[in-house]
């Protein structure tokens, strides 16, 4: 049995895109003949989103997530609980996959190249470099990475598939993100955490041939999968699964190209959160 996981909780869209991501997912899985052994566990905090559509949820309460956010309130850290929760409660394989991701073949020979020896990310992002992911490369330097070793690279972390025989690797990964994240401040410390952890032990297959994250205009996308969902009352599920996949959303939206002022504006949203990220863990700190 492989347990695949997700979170949503927080926002109806949120919901709208775990649900699209789960849909176009089981049309290929339960094509007729697979027979392939799989069970979709949601970490949500509004469960009868998904048992409407036979999905089984493990509930999650404010209180939690914001426990598993830490000390220093990083989000992403609840990925890594998350993932540790399931791993906790069963002894099996497991893909945690984010909502902001849609499928566009059958991943079940991929699912099933899941070994001792190989582990799943979504997509390679390349060597960390004094080019690529700079301001890491300087941490990691500093506090005695072997970062010249040609095994060190970026996985994006839009899908992880992890063995049970490596299930021992989370708890690790969950040390490194917190000891990193404490000196290092970043978004992106909980994928580095499974990216180096996971290449160190394991080969790392890419799926960004069967997986498609749509990260960048995802705003466009949902639009385009909400309209979806309106239109998608009277059928039966089987079909809705169907007509998920052959949407086809990001092929979809029209690029609207950014005005000077509204890039400004973006770069200043941008800004505002990194300073009161790190205001609040200054005060954290005291």
């Amino acid at each position: 049995m492989i347990r695949i996981v997700y979170q949503s909780y927080g926002s109806n869209t949120i919901y709208t895109q775990t649900l699209f991501s789960i849909f176009t997912l089981k049309n290929f899985l339960d094509e007729k003949g697979s027979n392939f052994p799989y069970h979709i566990i949601v970490y949500t905090d509004k469960a009868e989103v998904f048992s409407r559509y036979k999905i089984d949820t493990s509930i999650i309460s404010q209180q939690l997530i914001q426990e598993w956010k830490g000390k220093y309130n990083f989000v992403h850290r609840v990925k890594i609980k998350i993932i540790e929760d399931v791993a906790q409660k069963y002894n099996d394989t497991i893909i945690y996959i984010d909502s902001d991701t849609y499928f566009l073949k059958s991943p079940i020979e991929l699912f099933n190249s899941i070994s001792p020896d190989i582990s799943l990310m979504l997509t390679n992002e390349g060597q960390i470099s004094k080019n690529n992911h700079k301001l890491l490369y300087k941490f990691l330097a500093k506090n005695n990475f072997d970062v010249k070793n040609i095994k060190r690279y970026m996985w994006n972390a839009g899908l992880i598939g992890i063995d049970k025989s490596n299930l021992h690797l989370i708890k690790q990964i969950l040390e490194l993100n917190d000891e990193i994240y404490e000196k290092f401040y970043r978004h992106i410390v909980e994928q580095f955490c499974f990216s180096y952890l996971l290449q160190t032990n394991t080969s790392i297959n890419s799926t960004d041939d069967y997986l498609f994250h749509y990260c960048g205009d995802k705003d466009l996308v949902v639009e385009i999968i909400s309209q979806f969902f309106e239109k998608q009352e009277a059928i039966p599920i089987p079909g809705i699964y169907k007509n998920a996949v052959e949407l086809e959303p990001f092929k979809r939206i029209k690029k609207i190209e950014k005005t000077f002022f509204e890039k400004f504006i973006d770069v200043f949203v941008r800004l505002r959160k990194s300073i009161n990220k790190r205001v609040e863990r200054l005060k954290n700190k005291l």
